[in-house]
Parts: structure tokens; C-alpha cells; sequence
């Protein structure tokens, strides 16, 4: 190991002060307000992600601490109404300048001022939940962990045409105009005409807008049911997956079309998704993350999140469901977890400059797949490993990493959770 010692500070708004309101309960007693303690105490709304979070960063330091790793992590709870981000940083200079990493902010209202600090004293920052980034261009010590789709529009649409060669491919557009789907659909015209004429692939590529009650006739036209037809939907949005879906599924099951549809980053958040309707369509959806029941370290995490804090942890979205409609479930307990372990991990095996070692790492985060590129010469690294999640015959669910160029510390092996 490079470091005897990693010390790390961890920047993330607990809104502790709201937790304490949020246990105060008044009531009114012959005219009098009398305040009392709640018997079973709460956690603030706003404070229940960063709580989870931390939850997990303690599981990975946990694990880290067998590994005889050791770790000076310091935590922060920088939500004061009374004082700035960058107030904090001012008053505190001295003693949060000396460290190797900083966990943190979460929001992008205060990143600016943490990028500065950790520009100004070269200082890696890891920020972890938000996929909102101004700093990512000029801040080369800023690893991001939650990207922004359009950074890897060009390696989805790579994935999709690399499937479809020598197929059929059909591209869906939504019947409004979608700046999300028009971003998309100029990577996936780019990847079919180097495809194409560069590499002299086969790809029989075609192109529909949604019009509405005619778009069952026109696509049993554009698919044939004698060959495999790679469809995509490259839109995010509820009012035409909840369209297109079910008229796909209905074309597959009535006339026996083979389609496989591949499925947008938010798909797994769409409650109007019929599961079934994804079995029947071999349906690929991209996402950045999901967990593997299958995978041995996957289990034993789950059981000794259960055993220390009597929750059931799962990955951020679980399956066609909006993740803010499961209470008494852990959504952020992985990512801390995977975030907190694989920085500490590379800060112990590689040494500070971990990012330009060539040698592969073994870390296996349990709900990421990371992998991280730098935006520029002078800015930051994002993460742009990502998963296809594939609805496969006989009901199974099969989360595939997307493979990549070799980059910032490239998982290449399962390694076990104590």
C-alpha cells in the first residue's frame, strides 16, 4: 500500500437542526404550548438521503478497517442556516486543507465554492449524488459520480448499433419535439454511418415519429416479422414510454415480431411500465445503477446492512416504480457504501495519484459498475460505466456492464464483503 493512512473529509447537508425540530412535538394544554420529545424519534425529509448515505460510508469503512486499512474521516453537516458553504471553508481553512479527499457537497447550489477549495489547495473531490456539474470542466481534481446521460450518449448508441448489426433498426421519436431524444438520435445517426461506411457493416437503420392512432399499422409495417428487430425509445418521458410500450408489446405477442427495445436511463422510475411488457419485448434498459442478486457480494452486504440497521437496502430504482415511493427502504446505502470503499481504496493500494496508474484495481462496487474518463486535458473525471439491466426469457432479470476502454481504475474482479 501507498498510504498508511487516509484522511478524508466528508461534506454532506444532515440538516441536523431540522431533525431535532422534526422530534419537538406541541401541543396545546389549557391554553398552554407544551413541547415533548417524540417516543420513537424521526429523521427530518430533507435529512433521510444523507443519513443513508452515511449508513453506507460506515459499512465501507467497516470493511476497510479488516482490510487494515486506516482512515481519518472527518464528517461535516454543512446545512447551517447561519453560516455559508464558503464561510465554512474560510473559518476552517487551516484544518480542512490538510487532507487527501473530500466527500462532497451533495447539492449543486454549493459546489462552486468546494471546488474552489479543492482547486485552490489540489485536494480530490468526489461528488457523489447530484448529476448537476458546472465544475466538471475546469476542475481537473473533481471526480463525478452521478453523469449526466448526454456524457455517454456515444457509448450507448455504440452498444445499440454494435447489437443491431446485420438486424434491423428501428428509432421511435416521441411526437413532440425532445431535446433529450434530438441529442440522442445525432449519436445514434453517427454510429450507423461509421457503421456503415467505415467499417462496411450491414445495418438496416430506419427512423419513426409517433403520430398517435396510426402508429400500430405503421409500425407493423416498418417491422419485419422474419428477422430480429432492434427497436429504441431514446426518451425519458412517462407519456410516450406509456404509449409506445404497450403498442410494441401487442405487435410482438399478436404477430409474433421479434423485438428486442432498448430502454432509456429513467425507464426503471416509470410506474406506467408493465413488467410483463418487458419480458415479452427481451427489453435492454440502461442504467447506472442496479444490483445483482445473483452476485455472492451483493448478499452479504444486504444482510449485514439488515443485521446493523433492520432495513432493506436496494439500488436507487427499483423496478418500474418511483424510488420515493418506498419508505422503510434504504436507496442510498449502497452508494455510500460503493463511493466511500472505492475512493478509500484507491487512496490505499495506488497512492494519491491514483488516476494515473495503469495497473487495474480489484474493487467490485455492489450497485455501480465504475469507470471514469476525464471531460478534458483541464477539467474533471466523470463516471461512464454503466449497465444494460436485460429482461430475459423465463422471467430473469441480468444486470450486463457495458464494456469500455480501459480507464480510471477498471473493475476486473469480485472481491468478497466481510
Amino acid at each position: 500500500m501507498f498510504y498508511d493512512r487516509s484522511e478524508l473529509h466528508c461534506f454532506l447537508p444532515f440538516d441536523l437542526d431540522a431533525t431535532e425540530k422534526a422530534n419537538i412535538v406541541e401541543k396545546v394544554q389549557n391554553g398552554d404550548t407544551i413541547k415533548t420529545v417524540r417516543q420513537n424519534p424521526v429523521l427530518a425529509r430533507r435529512s433521510v438521503v444523507f443519513a443513508e448515505f452515511y449508513e453506507g460510508a460506515l459499512l465501507a469503512l467497516d470493511k476497510l478497517k479488516q482490510e487494515n486499512v486506516n482512515v481519518e474521516l472527518s464528517v461535516f453537516d454543512i446545512a447551517s442556516e447561519n453560516l455559508s458553504v464558503k464561510d465554512f471553508l474560510d473559518a476552517n481553512e487551516r484544518e480542512l486543507s490538510k487532507v487527501d479527499m473530500i466527500i462532497g457537497p451533495a447539492r449543486s447550489e454549493n459546489l462552486k465554492p468546494v471546488s474552489d477549495f479543492a482547486l485552490n489547495h489540489q485536494i480530490k473531490l468526489v461528488y457523489p449524488l447530484s448529476n448537476v456539474n458546472p465544475e466538471l470542466e475546469r476542475n481537473p481534481w473533481l471526480f463525478q459520480i452521478n453523469t449526466p446521460d448526454t456524457l455517454i450518449f456515444d457509448k450507448m448508441a455504440a452498444e445499440i448499433v454494435r447489437q443491431s448489426e446485420n438486424y434491423n433498426l428501428l428509432a421511435i421519436l416521441p411526437e413532440e419535439e425532445d431535446e433529450y431524444a434530438s441529442r440522442f438520435i445525432e449519436q445514434l445517426r453517427k454510429k450507423v454511418f461509421f457503421n456503415e461506411f467505415a467499417l462496411n457493416k450491414n445495418i438496416n437503420y430506419l427512423e419513426y415519429r409517433i403520430v398517435g392512432n396510426e402508429d400500430q399499422t405503421n409500425l407493423e409495417a416498418l417491422l419485419d416479422p422474419l428477422k430480429r428487430n432492434y427497436v429504441v425509445v431514446p426518451t425519458n418521458q412517462e407519456a410516450t414510454i406509456s404509449k409506445i410500450v404497450p403498442t410494441l408489446a401487442g405487435i410482438a405477442e399478436t404477430h409474433g415480431v421479434p423485438i428486442h427495445l432498448f430502454g432509456m436511463t429513467e425507464w426503471l422510475r416509470a410506474q406506467s411500465i408493465e413488467p410483463e411488457d418487458m419480458f415479452r419485448l427481451n427489453a435492454s434498459i440502461f442504467t447506472f445503477f442496479a444490483f445483482d442478486y445473483d452476485n455472492n457480494q451483493t448478499k452479504r452486504f444486504i444482510e449485514k446492512y439488515r443485521d446493523w440497521y433492520y432495513t432493506e437496502p436496494h439500488a436507487v430504482s427499483p423496478y418500474f416504480q418511483n424510488s420515493s415511493s418506498s419508505p422503510g427502504y434504504s436507496r442510498y446505502g449502497a452508494w455510500g457504501y460503493d463511493v466511500t470503499y472505492y475512493f478509500i481504496s484507491a487512496l490505499a493500494r495506488r497512492g494519491l495519484h491514483f488516476e494515473y496508474c495503469p495497473d487495474p484495481i480489484n474493487i467490485q462496487p455492489v450497485q455501480f459498475n465504475f469507470s471514469f474518463k476525464r471531460i478534458s486535458n483541464w477539467g474533471g473525471f466523470y463516471n461512464e460505466g454503466i449497465f444494460l439491466l436485460k429482461f430475459l426469457q423465463g422471467y430473469k432479470v441480468k444486470r450486463v456492464p457495458l464494456l469500455t476502454f480501459p480507464s480510471v481504475l477498471p473493475v476486473t474482479a469480485e472481491e468478497s464483503f466481510h
